[in-house]
């Protein structure tokens, strides 16, 4: 663990504000606080879009962070090509042989950085996290190799919690058949 050095989160990766056209937006690829799922529970479709004439884009592999309310703690890994609310923060990795995408979103999905956020937001009735702050937020920063092996492990844990809640899903479903069938 010599080899960890504490940085700053601006340091090595950067807030993306690249703008597109309203009509790249669809209610597939838009993500906003209002379709992101809290604690972690990625996104889903969005059931409106804004009314404005440009919209955030992002990129697969960008960290979404959902900057209103964070304790909410709306962050996702993109897995497609997208457009975002201004509502949401897009991270990306300034350099990939510093700084990996998946060890950037588990930093942010890390309780100090949520904490972080919710001390340094401003505004009482909808409080949005302040980006210099958040920029200046200081975290560990293991060799490459370590962030991967890091990030695998965490992976592997998400995949089987997913697969838990979609088992605990189907036992409810079939719970629910059965219990119509007798009654």
């Amino acid at each position: 663990m010599n080899e960890w050095r504490e940085v700053k989160l601006g340091e090595f990766a950067s807030m993306i504000s690249e703008k597109t056209e309203i009509e790249k937006a669809t209610f597939k690829n838009y993500i906003s606080t209002d379709n992101m799922i809290g604690y972690f529970g990625g996104v889903t479709y969005a059931e409106k879009l804004p009314n404005v004439k440009k919209v955030n884009t992002f990129q697969e592999n960008d960290v979404l962070f959902s900057n209103i309310r964070t304790y909410f703690k709306k962050v996702w890994l993109s897995s497609f090509i997208g457009t975002v609310s201004s509502d949401v923060i897009v991270f990306r990795t300034n350099d990939l042989t510093d700084l990996t995408e998946k060890y950037l979103y588990y930093s942010l999905c890390n309780s100090d950085f949520i904490e972080y956020t919710v001390l340094t937001a401003r505004g009482a009735k909808m409080p949005r996290g302040d980006k210099d702050a958040i920029r200046n937020y200081s975290f560990l920063l293991p060799p490459l190799p370590e962030q991967k092996a890091i990030a695998e492990v965490l992976s592997s844990l998400d995949d089987k919690i997913d697969l838990l809640h979609r088992q605990n899903e189907t036992l409810e479903e079939m719970a629910q058949t059965l219990f119509r069938q007798w009654f």
